[in-house]
């Protein structure tokens, strides 16, 4: 399999070069967005709770460099395969995979010092609930919804587990399809994405 070096700066990764199959796979551009809210430093341990086809986690991946260490939980099996071939083909052995669903499949992970929220089946309560301890004081946490219940959710959520800096931004993309020699937009699902910050043990 053709892998690729690990050793160029970060710069975003097309869709395209990822392996996909037929798990959902959050876009370049909110991704783009998602990974610059962890407002990340090399060598950061992180977290990504349901990757999907890991997208995320292999940029999160580059990003922190080797000397970081990235933990991907997906309980879906066709995605545990896709991220660990995505991680060979972009040479992020740094990038840990975890078959399970989050809260249980948290229980044994470091502490974080990010972490994205990409899927909960339903256990948004519960995951918040570990990331008490998972998610060291001063760490960033973003979550990507699709749905306005669960928005109000996470939002309340971030407001009761008091973190500060909250930050909510909805992302609706229109790409160019080409249409005979014109060229129409078509639009993305829009997207809702959280950000904030945990608080200090002082604050």
């Amino acid at each position: 399999m053709k892998t690729m070096e690990n050793s160029r700066q970060y710069r975003g990764i097309p869709d395209e070069e990822f392996f996909r199959g037929k798990v959902p796979m959050t876009k370049e551009e909110v991704r783009g967005i998602t990974i610059n809210k962890l407002r990340l430093k090399g060598g950061e341990t992180l977290l990504d709770i349901g990757a999907g086809s890991g997208s995320i986690s292999v940029e999160m991946a580059i990003a922190v460099g080797k000397q970081g260490d990235v933990h991907a939980v997906e309980m879906n099996s066709e995605g545990v395969q896709l991220i660990r071939k995505n991680r060979e083909k972009f040479s992020v052995d740094h990038l840990q995979v975890h078959h399970g669903k989050a809260p249980e499949a948290l229980e044994d992970l470091p502490v974080l010092d990010g972490v994205v929220i990409g899927g909960t089946k339903g256990a948004m309560k519960e995951i918040f609930e570990v990331l008490r301890e998972k998610l060291r004081p001063e760490g960033r946490l973003v979550i990507n919804v699709l749905t306005l219940e669960n928005l109000s959710l996470a939002h309340e959520l971030l407001k009761i587990h008091d973190y500060r800096d909250i930050e909510i931004i909805q992302v609706a993309i229109n790409k160019g399809h080409s249409v005979g020699n014109l060229t129409m937009m078509k639009a993305e699902n829009p997207i809702y994405i959280l950000s904030a910050t945990k608080k200090g043990e002082s604050q």
